[in-house]
């Protein structure tokens, strides 16, 4: 291997490896919002409930064809608002599978680093319930961007927003670039969300297919500070509710960042004058 190159190899891996130790000691951030807990008990259409049996009441019912990588569970947290319980479930899967294998290898790698030395993927599912009616009156989750398919993209996604109109009809707006757009309308039946997993990434749409033998059985499980913070949920996706990730990783990208230049300086000053030593050489000759 000539110098030239093995100057821009150890360039690159330097780069990389910078790059996962920045991303491994930055995004722990203690949840700041506030939650409630599963034993407390709340009051929904004058009827009370363990936090908990809340929200195995109002649980999205999934659906999938393919259930490789597997599910691991549904974690759950609750936070009261003036005339809603917003309750945030994130499903969490044992891995992700990109459909492009070099892809895969890299996103599998930065992942392991950016949320927490873990490769479990999660997506969250939004269910805002009223607390005078016990309705479900709004829900939000993540969708693929059919419009941006790629099999290099491994975030591709827009916003998923249904609205209730009474009567267990809901309208369907898809939110990308905090633009909202009116696309369909839905029915949900007896307050409970029933989803489609649609793509590697375990993004939804609202469910057309519900076969019982695609059924997708979650164990149940409250999301604790510890694993907020551990597994860095301030850099996972979200709904409305949410702690936002410290930017205190900001000038250790930049200092990576500054030594990944300084090494292509050094790469092209060395090429550089290579090339007129070279020149210099055959004049003389």
């Amino acid at each position: 291997m000539n110098k030239r190159l093995s100057i821009f190899v150890k360039g690159l891996v330097y780069y990389i490896i910078f790059i996962l130790v920045g991303f491994g000691i930055t995004g722990r951030v203690e949840r700041q919002h506030n939650v409630i807990s599963a034993d407390t008990t709340v009051t929904v259409n004058n009827e009370k409930y363990a936090a908990v049996d809340l929200v195995k009441k109002y649980q999205p019912i999934l659906f999938s064809e393919k259930k490789d990588p597997a599910p691991v569970d549904m974690k759950y947290e609750i936070t009261e608002q003036e005339n809603a319980f917003v309750i945030t479930y994130h499903t969490e899967w044992e891995d992700e599978d990109h459909p492009n294998f070099i892809q895969d290898i890299a996103w599998r790698v930065f992942r392991f680093s950016y949320f927490g030395f873990n490769l479990n993927d999660s997506e969250y599912i939004q269910v805002d319930i009223d607390k005078k009616t016990g309705n479900l009156a709004k829900a939000k989750f993540d969708s693929p961007d059919v419009s941006k398919s790629s099999l290099w993209a491994h975030d591709k996604r827009i916003t998923t927003e249904l609205d209730s109109k009474g009567q267990g009809l809901y309208d369907v707006y898809k939110i990308k670039n905090d633009e909202k757009t009116l696309t369909s309308e839905y029915t949900i039946k007896g307050n409970v969300l029933t989803l489609e997993i649609k793509n590697w990434n375990h993004l939804y749409e609202v469910a057309e297919n519900t076969d019982e033998a695609n059924k997708v059985d979650f164990k149940l499980t409250y999301l604790d500070g510890d694993v907020y913070k551990k597994y860095k949920y301030a850099r996972r996706h979200f709904g409305d509710i949410h702690t936002a990730e410290t930017v205190a990783n900001a000038p250790i990208i930049f200092f990576v960042s500054l030594i990944f230049v300084t090494y292509f300086v050094i790469l092209i000053r060395d090429y550089t004058f290579s090339e007129k030593k070279n020149k210099k050489q055959s004049e003389n000759a």
